[in-house]
């Protein structure tokens, strides 16, 4: 790294040998920063789970007609079922039915719909999701937003085209939080965080590293160069020389 009041060149081998010289940084920050995560993770951070339902957006049976008309207009109305499930009415009268009505914030808050493909194909399935780190709450919020949800639907919109696929079941299994991403994650900020200090480092050392420095940036010519002497270790030895011999 060559430095002038007017620039800074940046040789990439020699920033790669600065990296590799002073790697022991950025290895201290990996483990800083993924020991610190890694202690949250397991031992503050709550396991969450996540309770699910299944809604059908028609009233179509397997052997009548299908009217073309009754399903354009339930693709039209997914998105305002959507937006019922988030509302504050419904959230009121799920935690009205559950006995709290201190849990409406957090139920309008955290309930979320989604289609029910990956591939966001024409769809009328959605699914009603909520997190809690208590299993029996999460299936019971989903549960009664999905009763709550059908009910409003038909005395709002003066439609009764919704039914329940697949209600919400305890879980069993905590579905995060994923505590080995987090590490991994830590772990790869600690690698740009000790690039960046030794970076820091570096751009703050104004001194000669090279003779050919000091030739391209000030544009003289080096005569010399005086060798690092190691003079004290030298008389050391000599010491240590001399007193084995005195020893004998």
């Amino acid at each position: 790294m060559n430095y002038s009041s007017k620039y800074i060149e940046v040789d990439i081998r020699e920033l790669f040998v600065t990296l590799l010289k002073k790697i022991w940084i950025i290895f201290l920050c990996i483990v800083i920063l993924a020991g610190f995560t890694g202690i949250y993770s397991f031992y503050y951070l709550d396991d969450y789970y996540t309770a699910t339902a299944t809604v059908y957006l028609g009233k179509e049976g397997l052997g009548g007609s299908i009217d073309l008309g009754i399903i354009n207009l339930n693709n039209q109305l997914m998105a305002d079922y959507f937006s019922l499930i988030k509302s504050r009415l419904v959230a009121e009268e799920v935690s009205r039915r559950m006995g709290n009505e201190s849990f409406m914030e957090i139920i309008q808050k955290d309930i979320t719909a989604d289609l029910a493909t990956e591939q966001r194909a024409p769809t009328r399935m959605f699914y009603v999701s909520f997190e809690s780190t208590n299993p029996e709450f999460a299936a019971d919020v989903v549960n009664f937003t999905c009763e709550v949800l059908l009910e409003k639907a038909e005395s709002i919109f003066g439609v009764k085209n919704a039914r329940i696929i697949d209600r919400a079941l305890i879980p069993d299994k905590p579905s995060g939080p994923n505590r080995i991403l987090n590490i991994a994650i830590a772990a790869a900020a600690g690698v740009v965080l000790g690039i960046v200090i030794i970076l820091m480092i570096e751009f703050i050392n104004y001194t000669f590293k090279k003779p050919k420095d000091i030739e391209r940036i000030l544009g003289l010519t080096v005569l010399g160069i005086i060798p690092a002497f190691k003079g004290e270790k030298r008389n050391k030895v000599k010491r240590g020389i001399i007193n084995a011999k005195q020893r004998k």
